[in-house]
């Protein structure tokens, strides 16, 4: 009898987690903090940034020569406030056209991973890196502070590998 109690109020948990994170859901979608820094609607280059780290890309990118800040900007940013559960619809919204999708934060692939669990299945989906390059190797460091000098080089080989890099104004 007790290990059907145990499982009746495992049960209870889950569903109540699972209103719980609806709930949040929910209220994250109508008072979203989520920012679309750079709409870049021709643009098939996207890039996600999460906390700090938008500053230090905003910065490396800055200092890479690429447009942010008109319309024809080669690269669209996002930035999203709520970063657990992300924003599956607002995610979807700025992923819809983009071939290549950037993730720039620190620490562990939260956000990453999530943006790669929303697209998987979706026959457009556009390819996702972060921690990892294309290639395998470490792009973002998991590990200490990003800035600006560290995320350049990664960036720059990255949206070489991805987009023209006259489009790009990087040469």
């Amino acid at each position: 009898t007790q290990s059907r109690s145990s499982a009746a109020s495992d049960v209870y948990k889950r569903q109540r987690m699972n209103l719980r994170m609806k709930a949040v859901a929910a209220f994250a979608r109508r008072h979203s903090i989520d920012r679309l820094t750079c709409p870049a609607p021709r643009a098939t280059v996207g890039i996600v940034t999460v906390g700090k780290a938008h500053l230090d890309t905003m910065e490396a990118l800055s200092r890479l020569g690429v447009d942010t800040v008109t319309a024809n900007a080669p690269v669209r940013i996002y930035k999203p406030g709520l970063t657990w559960p992300l924003d599956g619809e607002r995610l979807l919204d700025f992923a819809r056209g983009l071939s290549h999708i950037l993730v720039i934060e620190e620490k562990g692939a939260v956000v990453e991973s999530q943006i790669k669990d929303l697209l998987f299945n979706r026959p457009d989906r556009p390819s996702v890196i972060g921690k990892k390059g294309f290639d395998g190797e470490t792009m973002v460091p998991s590990a200490g502070q990003l800035r600006p000098s560290l995320l350049a080089q990664p960036l720059a080989l990255s949206l070489i590998h991805i987009s023209e890099p006259t489009r790009l104004g990087m040469i």
